[in-house]
Order: C-alpha cells, then structure tokens, then sequence
C-alpha cells in the first residue's frame, strides 16, 4: 500500500486535498458555533462581575437591607444600587443619547468587578463641589462625543409613592421625570464594570455610573435604593435564596406600610395610598392570626352630590362594612355585609344631609373620577338610596377613615388644595370651607365596601385602610408588634414588589444563542461539504479508472474480487484519515476566518465585534470523525463495481466506466419526485403561496431531485443509442454520454451550487418605500415611525393639551395635530428581534389598546382559529393565569423557538406564574423586539406599569422626517428614539440578507470545487480519449474544431446544471417572488448565472486548450 500511495502521489494528493476541505469546511462551521457561544458567555460573565443574583423592586427600598444577618447564610457579598432607565445629552446643547442606563454606585458596587478602579476614583472626584461627578463608559462617550470635564444632563424616571394612574396621583410632567446636571470625571472601557447590565445582549450599554448618595438626594430618597446585587456563597442554590433571605430581613416598612397606633385602634395603611389586594389580603390572614377584628376601609372623593337639584361638591366617601353606625333609625341592611335592600344605600352626615336636604328614602346622585387606561379623567355617576343621616360621632366623625393624601390632607383650606384632578372652585361653598376647617377630610357620606370596591376598586387595590381594633385589655402598642409580627409571617416580598432574578444563570443560558451558529454555518456550508465529499469521490474513482491495467492484473493473477476492493478500500480510509487531519487544521483557520468576516464584513448579522476564536477538542473530533465516514462513504461507492468489469477489459488500459448503465434508482426517482413536486407546488399555489414556504423549498428540492434523475436516465439512454451524428453538438451530447457517472457528478455540482446561488438571490428583498410603508397591511402597518421613550409619558400626544403638558414647540405641535399617535404600554423585557444573539427568556411586552386592534394593521402568517379576526384573539378568555399573545413570525420561530399554540412561562408583577399563548404571528414586522398582549391583560398582571413606551405614529406624506426631528427633539429629556418604519423593516432585513450573503459566498466556493471538477473531468477524458483525437485530427479536424467540441460537451453538462437549478430554485422560491411586495432582483440573479455560466466555460478552454497541446502521434500509433 505505501508504494502505492508513493506512486500514485499525485492523484492521491488530489484526494487528499478534497478530503481536507470537506473536513475543514464541518469543522470549521462546528468551531464557529463554538466560538460565537464562548464568546456570548464571555461577555456575560464580563458585565455581571462577581454578581450571581440581583434583587429589585419597582419601588425603592432601604439600603441597609444589605447589612442585615438573613443574607449573610447565602451570600457573601450585597451591593446596593439605584438602577435607572433614561437618557443623556450635553449640557451645551447638540448630541443626546437615549437608552442609558444610569446607575447610582459606591464602593460596594464597584468591589463586584475586579478592574474598578477607575469607576472608584471618579466617583470619588469631588470636582470643586460644583455638580456631582459622572463615570460613562466608553460606547456612552462615542454617543455623546463627551470627554473628561464636559457637563451632562441626565434625565430619569421617577414616580412617587401614589401611583400617577390612580385618581390621587400626579400626572405633571415634571414629577414623571427627574434631571441631574453632572460632569464626567472618567471614562471607563466597555468591559467589566463599563459593561454591566442585568439583561443579556452583545451591544455595549451605554452607562452613567453617578454617586449612590447624590442620586439619592436627587430622588430625595436618602438612604433608598431598588437594586441589590449578591455574590453567592458555596452552598448557595438559586435566586430563591435570595428572596427567603429577603422575607426574614424585611420590615412592615419594606413593604410599604405604615401601622398608626392609637388609644382605641390601629390603623394599617399604604404609602402608595391604596393597599394591593395581596398585601390585603395578608394583612386580614394575619389580623385573624391574632384574634383582633379587621374593619377594612375604601375612601374616595365625590366630586358632586346632588338631590332635586340641590348639591354639594369634593366631599370624602368611605365605604365601610360595620352595622353599628348611628343613629338607630337607619334603615334594616344598611352598611352591613347582608344583601342590600334593591339599589346602593349610602349614610349621610348631618352636615350633608342638612346641605342636600335629604332624608332617609331619598335617592342621591354621584359624581366623581376614574382615571381611564390612557390616563384621563372621566366622570362617572352612581345613584343611592339614603339609609340614615348620622350626627358626628364615633366613625362618622373619624377623619383617620381618610388616609394622608398629599396636597389635600394637609391643606389648610379647599382652596388650597394642590389636586392631581380638576377642582372648580366656583362650586366650593362657605359651608364646604366650614366643613374643612372643623373636620378637614373626614367622610361625609358612607356606603357599603361592596357598593364602594364595585365603583372605585381598580388595578391597584380596593382598599385604602385597615382598621383593627386590640383584644380586651391590649395596649395598642403591643397589639401592634404582635399583628407586625403575624404581618411579616403571612406577606411575601413578591406581594410589595420585590423580584429575585438568577442574572448569572439566566445569562449563561441565554449565551447558548438564539441562534445555533454551529448548526447555521453547517448548514451554510453544506453544499461545499458535499461538494467536496463529490470531488474526493470523482478524484478517487478517476485514480481507480487510472490504474485498470493495475486492477486487471491483480484480477487476472488470482486476486479475488473482494481481496481487491478491500485494498483500494484500505488506501481510499487512510487517505480519509490523512485528509481529516490535514482539515483538522485547516478548519480552524477557516473558523478563524468566518469569526473575522463576523467581526466585519458580516458584522450586521452579530451587531458586535466583541467575538473571538475558541477552540473546542470535542468539536474538532466529531468533525474530524464524521468527515472521515462521510469521505471514506464517498470513495467506498466509487469503489463498489470493481471486480465487475472483466479482467481484459482492465487489462487493455481503458476501462469503461465504473457506472456505464442507467442507474435503477434514477429511474425509479425520476418521475415519482417531479410528480410530487407538482403537486406539493399545486397544494401551495391552492393554499396560498406566502402561507406555505416550507412546502414550496420542498417542492423545489424535489425538483431538484427529479430533474437530476432525469438526467440520468438520458445519460443512460444516449450512451446505448446509435444514431447519424449530424453535429458538433451531436458528438459533444454523445461524447458526454460515454461516461455517464463522471458527467451526472458534474452536472450534479453545478446544478446544486446553481440552486443554493439562485434561491438565496431571489430571497433578498429590496427595501420597502415610503409608499409602500403606508399599506397597512405591510410590515410597516401603514405607520411612519415607530418609537420608544425610556421614561413613559403620561400625557396624549393626540391632545393639545397633552402635546401642552409635554412641552412640545409650536412646530410639533402642528405636524402632530395631523399625525395620529398609537402611544402603548410596555412591560420591559430582552429584546427578542434578530438583533440579539441571545436566546431571550421573556421579551418585551406591550399592551395594544382597542384603537390598535381596530385598525387591523399588518398580516398574519398563522392564527388559531377564531371569531372576528386574529386580532380579536387577544381578548378571547384562555383560562386563568393564560394570556393571548401575537408575535412577529420571526421572532417566535428563530429566536424564541415557539409556534402558534404554544406558551412562555414567566410571572407577573406580584409573582404570580402566567402562561403566554402565542395565538397569532405576524409576517415581517417593525414588532420583531416585542410581543403583544392586550392591554387590560398588561395592565391587570403589571399594575405597576405607567405611561406609554412605545409608539407606532402616522404622518402626511413627506412629513415622516420633520415629525421625526421635531419629536426627538422636543423629548430629548424622556430619551425618545423614533425611527422611520422603512428604516426599522430594513434594519431586520440587513441581519437577514447578512446571512444570506454569507450562505451565497459559501455557496459559490462550492461552485468553484464544481467548477474544478468539470476541469478534472474534462482532463481525464482527454487522456483517456487521446487517441480518438488524434483520429479525428487525422481526418482532417482541425485543432480550433476539437477544442470547440470539447467546450461544448462541458458547456452541455453547465447548462444542463444552471437549468435544473434554476428551475429548482425557483419553484423553491415561488412565494417570495410572487408576494404582493415582492422586488425580485431578476437583474442580478441573471448576471449571476450568465457568469457562472462564463466562468464555467473559460474552465473548460482553458483545460481543453491545455490537453489539446499534448503530442497525438504517439497516441495515434497506439490505435
């Protein structure tokens, strides 16, 4: 065997060489894969430091929290911070940078990195004392242009402790959003501490890391943060660890309430003014722990009471459920728990009845406010039936009944009160004043909790109060350590907000990539894969057709047929083995070479430069192994005929080719897979083209198939036929026909490389017009822009008066008072668009209103079945704990890995387990990043979410740019980023045709080893027909004749190629060339063909010139 290697080194260099690229080319894909996954867990363990776990609140709690002995079992190091979204611009004016995570750190924060030294010194800058420092990491500084010395604005959300969507919250701009002017001591790199951010993606954040004490004199919250960050111990099993900890060490102050002891009661109320129902609930499990009587309470404001047309205005209601309330002339069931007499009774005072002169029996009218989910105001009514008037005494003349509401409770006057709802003084009344100065706000009328929770209970609670009254003989005090006691052991940290989050864990799963690239660029490289394994099995089975006298003798000695297959069989192996190894090699040069093209000339398709070679033993074996059978197959079916052929056939050094008959597969596939190509492409065409893609790619792969089996029996046919040559293109189609297996393998690659080329070409989509983005049945949904805000607005961009409260200038006034504004809810979330690299958990939610689902925008790819539209199937009733959601195809499909029917686990704002069901995708979308649910959905699961964060806006034609800048412009200081639609659609399109560039480049590397095939071919057929040229030069063919059979004969097996291919790709790709929005590149799909077919040709010559140069005499005396 060694001889033989020796002797025949040249073929089976060759061979070899094939085998190493087949190997190079898996291995090299498998090693990308790696390298993309390694480098995702990098990054992740880059920007979480020493971090295991992070514990937040939507409202800020006590940094002393860290300090406390329960978390000192699990963890070893807390550092508390105060995390905030917003955005950044210079305080000279000119660029602004939104999306900026701003941080409030210390010491403590930066000891969780181990290069943090940086971030320490400039935290500690004192700067003269003027503004506090700032530390930005490197891609904020690039945003901005800003430099050690320039001054910031920063601009954050903030809320108070009274939610603003509910009737007592503020709903001024200016208490939404806070601002700090700072000036940068440092920039740090964005690595360790300059990359940090608790949601994974491999873009660099842009952050501001700013002292956690001047932060929080700016919050005016000293002492508070709303971010702990934990560093496990050794024992330490999940973030679960972290929330039991959390539960021993909070107070009945973590959890936002206040206890009020007096002499007869104590009184349990929120800071957020109304309790949650969780919260009120523990708090009635824990009063019946300790045997004390629960009196919840729900007071309100009316803002008119009115009887035969006399009235009152702003005065307190509460709802109570106690059946002793005086006098003893109320009416049987007044106020108490019992089922109502017909229609709602209400108790008034003295005071008010006196002012309405009412009786008991008479009907009262209601008014008063409800904050509507777009946060206006509207006026409702509720009619009553007077039960009782009560003089003031006991509970009738408790003002503690009314929790301390700012602006109200502590003014002086009715005309001083600072009310987040309208108030018209006109209507206020000397006695309304007399009643304020005696009593301030105590209730003036009572009605039962049932009638009050039906009007005025809303997403944030249907109780303002809980009153409980001591066992006999208990001071309130110790009934007060006693009911904190039973409180803390019944609330969860969940109830007052409080989330544990694995960020470590959590990111290193989603660093496995959304993407397998490993199985991405295997398939992207699988035709160059085959392609190669196609020329090592063409070189070997010409070394063996080379060497037949060789075989013959073997044959004619004695050998048996078997002894000799093993023997080329044993040579063909260890050629495997040598070329594998050889690719080995190769393939992570080759890794290293795509991880470069991915850093940049495809960075689109990764968004990051931050990947780098890692090379993993285990893939280089497996691909090292499947190479070596996936070759040594290839040569095993080159050598399965030998000791078939007769031994003087061998022996007269040309032996016909290993594979000269039709082959019976060929013919019993030819017909079966170009029927049922046909009729899986009827089956589509009837089903709608853009709904079954995935039947027209197996449609045209059929095709593919069948037009190739086709050929083969053609091949087959034409050897055997014996018919007048009447052309030059008769003998080159004869001539083609005399080696049939060498020919189908050639027409093979180029018809293979022809359909991977053409179907990537077709797929590519131009980018969608202005014009076209107004369709809203287009991925656009016939908006202009679409837009997010880091700190939500409260107030409509609709309205002039919201567009007022906002501080928009005149020019975007008037571009908005024609431009329609979608303004949505957002749950935040990882962004679950093509643009993120790592798998998401949970993406970005929002909340469509009915405005959104009216409008019936965009086009469905797939639905579940269901009345009124896909649309509509956000409001259908799934069950309990089951929300509908609708996702871009995209998305869903690619990069979370779900279909329709299907659910994503997660929890709600209260830690509540809730089940996504994906009911309906949508075709490619601005809405790739997000999944949307309905909006009362969102809203009953995250109460605590307010304001609009995302925002799909129409505009007049031409005006998309104007509105744009005035927007961005206008709110600068809410870090609003709008985008034209067009914009945003071919910013997915780009990652997209990124990849197809990349499936296309490898696709025509396989194109060239086809190429280089057709050369080989057509070399060996020249050897081997040496003397039937020099025949036909004897008979007077002239040199310029023979070389043209030659390139026809090739040129025969490249068009054969280009058109099964052709035609294969196109039916595979019948549903994006025959879209409604379809813009095939029929120009540059066709220049490529006409140069694949040139190429192809100049091969041919140029190896046809090159044999034709050899002497024929000698030849032409052998024959």
């Amino acid at each position: 065997m060694r001889r033989s290697l020796t002797h025949y080194r040249a073929i089976h260099v060759a061979v070899v060489l094939g085998a190493a690229v087949a190997t190079a080319t898996l291995t090299g894909s498998l090693v990308v894969g790696d390298s993309v996954k390694a480098s995702l867990r990098a990054l992740t363990l880059d920007r979480l430091g020493a971090t295991d776990d992070a514990l937040s609140s939507e409202r800020l709690f006590r940094a002393t929290l860290a300090a406390d002995d329960a978390f000192a079992e699990s963890y070893t190091s807390l550092a508390p911070a105060i995390l905030l979204n917003g955005a950044a611009r210079a305080a000279s004016g000119g660029r602004r940078a939104s999306g900026v995570q701003i941080v409030g750190a210390d010491a403590r924060f930066a000891a969780q990195y181990a290069s943090s030294v940086a971030l320490v010194e400039g935290l500690a800058a004192s700067n003269g004392g003027r503004v506090p420092p700032v530390v930005i990491n490197e891609a904020l500084s690039r945003e901005l242009s800003a430099a050690v010395g320039d001054e910031l604005l920063l601009s954050f959300g903030r809320r108070g402790d009274v939610h603003p969507e509910s009737l007592f919250g503020s709903r001024d701009a200016a208490d939404a959003r806070g601002l700090m002017r700072v000036v940068v001591s440092g920039v740090v790199p964005d690595r360790g501490v300059g990359r940090f951010a608790l949601r994974p993606h491999q873009h660099a954040p842009m952050n501001a890391f700013v002292p956690l004490d001047a932060l929080q004199r700016t919050l005016d919250r000293a002492g508070d943060v709303n971010l702990m960050l934990a560093t496990r111990g050794p024992t330490t099993a999940g973030a679960a660890a972290l929330l039991d900890a959390a539960d021993k060490a909070l107070t009945v102050a973590d959890l936002g309430l206040r206890i009020r002891e007096y002499d007869d009661v104590l009184i349990i109320e929120s800071e957020q003014l109304v309790l949650s129902d969780g919260i009120a609930e523990a708090i009635m499990a824990a009063a019946s722990d300790v045997a004390m009587e629960p009196l919840p309470v729900l007071t309100y404001v009316a803002t008119r009471m009115a009887i035969d047309g006399r009235e009152a205005s702003y005065a307190m209601v509460a709802a109570v459920d106690r059946p002793t309330l005086p006098p003893p002339n109320a009416h049987a069931g007044a106020l108490t728990e019992a089922e109502p007499a017909p229609g709602r009774s209400i108790v008034l005072s003295e005071w008010l009845a006196q002012d309405l002169g009412a009786s008991p029996g008479d009907e009262v009218l209601m008014s008063y406010f409800v904050v509507a989910p777009d946060e206006t105001l509207l006026s409702r009514e509720a009619s009553f039936v007077v039960a009782a008037t009560s003089p003031p005494a006991g509970l009738v003349a408790d003002r503690r009944l009314t929790p301390a509401i700012e602006g109200l409770g502590d003014a002086d006057d009715i005309g001083d009160w600072d009310a987040p709802f309208p108030v018209d003084m006109s209507r206020v009344t000397e006695r309304d004043e007399d009643y304020w100065d005696s009593y301030g706000a105590t209730p003036k009328a009572f009605v039962s909790l049932r009638d009050g929770q039906d009007l005025w209970a809303g997403r944030f609670g249907s109780l303002t109060s809980v009153r409980l009254t001591p066992k006999p003989g208990q001071s309130t005090h110790t009934a007060s350590e006693e009911f904190g006691r039973a409180l803390l052991a019944r609330a969860r940290p969940s109830q007052a907000g409080f989330a544990a989050h694995a960020v470590r864990e959590d990111g290193l799963a989603a660093a496995t990539g959304a993407t397998d690239f490993s199985g991405l660029f295997v398939g992207f490289s699988m035709f160059l894969i085959a392609a190669s394994a196609l020329l090592t099995q063409l070189l070997f089975r010409l070394g063996v057709e080379h060497r037949a006298r060789e075989i013959g003798t073997l044959l004619a000695v004695g050998f048996p047929a078997a002894a000799v297959r093993r023997r080329f069989l044993g040579e063909g192996a260890l050629l495997a083995v040598i070329g594998a190894t050889v690719g080995v090699g190769v393939g992570v040069g080759y890794a290293w070479l795509m991880i470069a093209g991915l850093r940049t000339l495809w960075v689109g398709a990764v968004g990051t430069r931050d990947l780098a070679l890692h090379v993993r033993a285990g893939s280089l074996a497996l691909g090292w192994g499947i190479s070596v059978v996936v070759v040594a197959a290839a040569i095993a079916l080159a050598v399965r005929r030998l000791g078939r052929i007769p031994a003087r056939a061998l022996l007269s050094g040309s032996a016909p080719d290993l594979h000269t008959s039709t082959p019976r597969v060929a013919r019993l596939v030819a017909t079966p897979a170009s029927v049922l190509s046909a009729l899986i492409m009827g089956y589509g065409l009837l089903t709608g083209a853009a709904a079954s893609p995935s039947l027209f790619f197996a449609s045209g792969a059929l095709a593919l198939v069948g037009g190739l089996a086709h050929f083969a029996t053609w091949l087959g046919r034409a050897g055997r036929r014996r018919r007048e040559l009447r052309a030059t293109i008769d003998l080159s189609a004869r001539s083609a026909a005399r080696r049939p297996s060498r020919s189908m393998l050639s027409a093979t690659l180029i018809a293979c490389a022809c359909f991977v080329i053409v179907a990537v070409g077709l797929n590519r989509h131009a980018p969608l017009s202005r014009e076209e983005a107004r369709d809203p049945a287009s991925g656009s949904g016939g908006f202009a822009l679409v837009a997010e805000a880091d700190i939500p607005l409260h107030h409509d961009l609709n309205t002039p008066e919201g567009r007022f409260e906002l501080g928009l200038a005149a020019k975007a006034e008037s571009l908005l008072a024609e431009s329609p504004v979608l303004a949505l809810r957002t749950v935040p979330g990882e962004d679950a668009s093509c643009l993120n690299l790592h798998r998401p958990s949970v993406p970005t939610l929002v909340g469509v209103t009915d405005a959104f689902i009216s409008r019936e925008a965009f086009t469905f790819t797939d639905a579940i079945d269901g009345a009124g539209g896909p649309w509509e199937l956000l409001r259908r009733d799934f069950g309990p704990g089951v929300i509908p959601a609708i996702a871009d195809a995209n998305s869903a499909q690619w990069i979370l890995h779900i279909g329709v029917g299907d659910d994503l686990v997660t929890t709600n704002e209260v830690g509540h387990q809730i089940r996504l069901r994906l009911v309906g995708m949508l075709a490619t979308s601005v809405l790739q990043s997000v999944m949307l649910v309905s909006d009362d959905a969102l809203r009953a699961n995250f109460p605590g979410r307010s304001g609009a964060a995302f925002f799909l806006i129409d505009a007049p034609p031409g005006g998309a740019d104007d509105l744009l800048a005035a927007l961005e412009g206008g709110l600068a200081a809410y870090g609003f980023d709008a985008m034209p639609t067009d914009a945003k659609l071919a910013q997915f399109r780009a990652v997209e045709d990124t990849y197809l560039s990349t499936f296309q480049a490898l696709g025509g590397l396989g194109l060239l080893l086809g190429t280089a095939g057709l050369a080989v071919v057509l070399l060996r057929n020249m050897i081997e027909r040496r003397g039937e040229l020099a025949t036909l030069r004897a008979f007077g063919f002239r040199r310029g004749t023979l070389l043209v059979m030659l390139i026809v004969e090739n040129a025969f097996l490249v068009a054969v190629g280009l058109s099964v291919g052709t035609v294969a790709a196109l039916i595979a790709v019948l549903p994006a060339i025959t879209a409604a929005d379809a813009h095939v590149p029929w120009g540059s799909v066709g220049a490529t063909l006409v140069a694949v077919f040139a190429c192809a040709v100049a091969a041919t010559a140029l190896a046809a010139a090159y044999g034709l140069r050899a002497p024929l005499l000698a030849s032409l005396k052998a024959e």
